[in-house]
């Protein structure tokens, strides 16, 4: 295998030993380039109303926001401007949500949101 190919693809193996389920994931190729996570804040974070997201990455200062709950539906779609954007929470329910920030160029961060 070459280095790094197993950060490539996606596979799950389900492994049924004595009644127990062992499940082995690995990450697929996307399409996608992640950038470094620390470029970018999302702050109150846990929050109950609103977040402001924001970055101190050029290549990310008009990015599309999306907001994606645990079974991967979006719940809310937005647009950084200026690298900044504020986002109202109050109509999602409580829990934990994923921020998926993606460039024109197909770059992308992704950080968690905790809403209370």
């Amino acid at each position: 295998m070459v280095q790094g190919e197993s950060e490539r693809f996606r596979k799950c193996i389900f492994d049924l030993n004595d009644g127990w389920i062992s499940i082995t994931a690995v990450t697929a190729p996307s399409g996608l380039n992640d950038l470094d996570a620390t470029a970018l804040e999302i702050y109150p974070n846990p929050t109950q109303s609103s977040v402001v997201i924001k970055t101190t990455d050029v290549r990310m200062n008009e990015a599309n926001i999306q907001i994606c709950n645990t079974t991967g539906e979006i719940v809310l779609q937005s647009k950084l401007k200026n690298g900044t954007a504020q986002l109202d929470l109050e109509s999602i329910p409580a829990g934990v949500y994923m921020a998926f920030i993606i460039n024109d160029q197909q770059q992308r961060i992704v950080k968690k949101i905790i809403k209370q």
